[in-house]
């Protein structure tokens, strides 16, 4: 900066100006400088004088000024060395302009004087709008800061509007020459271009607290008043203190080039701006196109007219190219974007697609489920039959993965034959169920889907999937997009979904849903019990109710009750995500307690309702060997009137290993106070008939692992029918758990199953919702034949 302080620069170019708008004032007091002039005076040659010296200072240090920010500037260089082009140009122009004058006195007058500076503002508008445009914070997508095109038409369109206002107005342009003219509106039109897209810039890159910005805004005012004060006087001779207002655009710049830059990261402008201003440009074009052909049509000849509607035109024209151009390139840019994250060979989001949804999600703070597939036997059919049947393969799996998804779901393939998907939300493939509970139906829907033959070649082929799934409940306050918070999340999401997955893998298909509590540590153990106590005593654990029908008739027999923990802030939890907590920390005794009494307690409605219905409650290992547990039973039913026969207990095999002689003791105590005992799960712990002709059961409840494969698995059909038969022979009720389908259904009639349970019949449910099922079952049944 010639070696000056930022103090002295801002001095020297500060008297500078005031020089100028001395010599201006002398000058159209004497009819010199920026005025109309007469005969060669001593005042006007003074004028003359005194206002080029002010404006070469003025050109000389601002022009040394801005370049040297331009070489000490780091993220704004091109800026400012557009600046200083405008600078040193325009400058030289406006000292050629009173030199113009005084030497030229016959044309004094006209626009002639004035042509050095309009060209320089014509000479530098492309590559200081350029420069405006990329401005520092500012980076562009699709709003390309090299668009000459759309600039150009927007100059043209601004030009034939103030060729129109200035013929409304009676100004000289008609007794200019038509270059003159011409060149004056062009130049006007390119100030006020610039000075729209430097506020435009500065506001889209939020550049608000950057002097500067503001500064080179501010230039844009007077340089604006200056050149309309010169092209719309109705006198011909431009208004007092143009060439002044010309300088103090040039001395705002030297002063917003002497600021510090102000530091800040990066922002983003997308493509709509620039879209939008095209379409702008576009319509403001047609209105002057309409206006000066309708003046035209109504007898008004005139050139300016003729100039106005050409330049209109042209502006509408380019500015037209560039929106087809726009539309034509994002067009191109969505299809790129998509191949981008789509997999080939089967339609579906890739792994980028689908980690891309998920963070999305993620930033969202919404609940939903992550779910991983992977598809068995898959190696043998690609090396058995080939590439090509195994992409065959691939690609009939991904269509029944997403058909099976629904709408609102995201279905991936991450690689491989390995499939992703996420499901939004906390819905369910079946009404009423939310969170894990929905994740597990989930599950089963989507091993349905996968196991039916596939058409591969010529023939058929069977494969299953192994499908885990992860339910994440919501962040009321998540990350921002783009936060590195989000990305490890969504890894610590995806690699829960992937031991669940390689866990139904090894359990031989299926699927499972990621346990936190089992898999996570001790501190989320220890918070998880804190807050079970704080459930306890608040009254958070629910029970919702499945129905048990009657195979034969579908007879409404009873209800299992299934809790659930009402959580303030992770929503309906399953018992999964707590009893084995309850279990580890003494509380379990408090759950079942809990269970039990709302169990009775909603029975003893039930049966005031008309409704009377069995109640099945699940047990642990420790309330069986509870031998106060028959005691508490028999007041607990005599105190809401509720027949003890109308309550069943349900253990699991595996429960009764641990001391099978107190737990004989216990279930003949609760036979004798007539409560039924079921064995849950029976057939997939240890299944002694000894330990079954010993103990004193009421019931069986068949597994769901022989009652999903009954109609396509001999032995699953063998075992369940020998099943029946024995417990038959042995007094005990049968239950078959996991129906899903009226087939199943009917081969258990078949095989005189007593009663079944399924989401055939109905998810579990509120105790409120049972009412108005009941109803509609009863009606289908009636409908049905039953």
């Amino acid at each position: 900066m010639l070696g000056l302080p930022r103090g002295a620069v801002l001095a020297v170019v500060g008297v500078a100006l005031s020089v100028v708008l001395l010599g201006d004032v002398l000058g159209h007091l004497s009819g010199g400088a920026g005025g109309r002039v007469g005969p060669a005076t001593p005042g006007r040659t003074a004028a003359v004088a005194v206002t080029t010296t002010g404006l070469a200072v003025l050109w000389l240090v601002g022009t040394a000024a801005v370049a040297s920010r331009a070489r000490r500037a780091s993220t704004d260089r091109r800026l400012w060395r557009a600046v200083a082009l405008l600078v040193g140009t325009l400058g030289a122009g406006l000292v050629a302009q009173p030199l113009l004058v005084g030497g030229l006195p016959e044309q004094a007058g006209t626009a002639l004087p004035w042509v050095p500076a309009a060209a320089a503002v014509l000479v530098c508008f492309l590559p200081v709008y350029g420069a405006f445009v990329r401005w520092n914070l500012t980076r562009t997508h699709s709003a390309d800061p090299d668009d000459r095109l759309n600039a150009v038409s927007a100059v043209l369109t601004g030009q034939a509007l103030f060729g129109l206002l200035a013929e409304q107005l009676g100004g000289p342009l008609e007794r200019l020459p038509w270059w003159q003219a011409q060149l004056l509106l062009a130049a006007s039109a390119a100030g006020v271009v610039l000075g729209g897209t430097v506020l435009s810039t500065a506001l889209l890159a939020r550049r608000g607290r950057d002097l500067s910005t503001w500064l080179v805004c501010a230039a844009g005012v007077p340089a604006t008043l200056g050149v309309f004060g010169l092209v719309l006087s109705p006198s011909g001779s431009p208004f007092p203190g143009t060439l002044t207002a010309l300088a103090a655009a040039l001395l705002l710049l030297v002063v917003a080039s002497t600021q510090r830059a102000a530091l800040a990261a990066p922002e983003v402008v997308r493509g709509a701006p620039a879209t939008v201003g095209a379409y702008g440009v576009v319509v403001l074009a047609l209105a002057v196109v309409l206006v000066a052909g309708l003046q035209r049509t109504g007898g008004d000849g005139s050139a300016p007219l003729a100039w106005a509607l050409a330049t209109a035109g042209l502006g509408a024209a380019g500015a037209a190219t560039r929106l087809l151009l726009n539309l034509g390139e994002l067009d191109q840019l969505a299809e790129t974007l998509r191949q981008a994250r789509t997999d080939d060979l089967t339609g579906l989001a890739n792994r980028r697609g689908l980690l891309g949804r998920i963070d999305a999600v993620l930033a969202q703070g919404v609940p939903f489920t992550v779910v991983l597939v992977d598809l068995d036997r898959f190696k043998e059919v690609n090396d058995g039959l080939g590439h090509a049947a195994g992409d065959e393969l691939l690609a009939a799996a991904a269509v029944r993965l997403r058909d099976a998804a629904g709408p609102g779901a995201e279905v991936g393939r991450l690689g491989g034959d390995e499939f992703a998907l996420l499901l939004p939300g906390t819905g369910s493939p079946h009404p009423g169920e939310a969170g894990a509970a929905s994740a597990a139906s989930w599950g089963a829907h989507l091993v349905r889907a996968l196991e039916a033959p596939y058409r591969v070649g010529p023939g058929s082929v069977h494969v299953g999937g192994s499908v885990g799934l992860v339910v994440h409940g919501g962040d009321p306050r998540p990350a921002p997009a783009g936060d590195g918070r989000l990305a490890a999340l969504r890894s610590e999401l995806l690699r829960r979904a992937d031991a669940a997955m390689y866990a139904a893998k090894r359990s031989g298909g299926g699927w499972v849903v990621y346990d936190p509590d089992v898999h996570g540590d001790g501190e989320d153990a220890l918070r998880t019990a804190e807050d079970l106590r704080r459930a306890l005593v608040a009254g958070e654990l629910v029970l919702h109710y499945q129905p048990q029908v009657r195979v034969c008739d579908g007879a409404l027999t009873g209800v299992e009750a299934l809790v659930r923990w009402q959580h303030p802030e992770l929503g309906l939890l399953p018992p999964a995500r707590f009893l084995p907590v309850a279990e580890d920390h003494g509380l379990i005794g408090q759950v079942t307690g809990a269970v039990l009494a709302q169990a009775v307690a909603q029975a003893a409605a039930w049966r005031r309702q008309g409704l009377d219905l069995r109640v099945s409650v699940n047990v642990s290992a420790t309330d069986l060997l509870d031998t106060g547990l028959a005691r508490e039973l028999g007041a607990l039913l005599l105190g809401h009137g509720v027949p003890a026969s109308r309550l069943v207990l349900e253990v699991t095999e595996t429960e009764l290993v641990r001391d099978t002689e107190r737990a004989s003791q216990v279930l003949a105590e609760l036979a004798d106070l007539g409560v039924a005992t079921s064995i849950d799960d029976f057939g997939t712990g240890w299944s002694s008939l000894a330990q079954l002709h010993r103990m004193r059961f009421s019931e069986l409840k068949l597994d769901r692992s022989f009652t999903q494969h009954l109609l396509t698995d001999p032995r699953a059909a063998a075992i369940t029918a020998s099943t029946v038969d024995l417990a038959h022979a042995l007094g005990l009720r049968v239950v078959a758990e996991g129906v899903e389908d009226p087939q199943t259904l009917a081969r258990l009639a078949d095989l005189q199953c007593d009663e079944s349970q399924g989401y055939w019949h109905a998810p579990p449910m509120p105790a409120g919702a049972l009412l108005g099922w009941t109803s509609t079952t009863r009606e289908g049944a009636r409908a049905e034949g039953w």
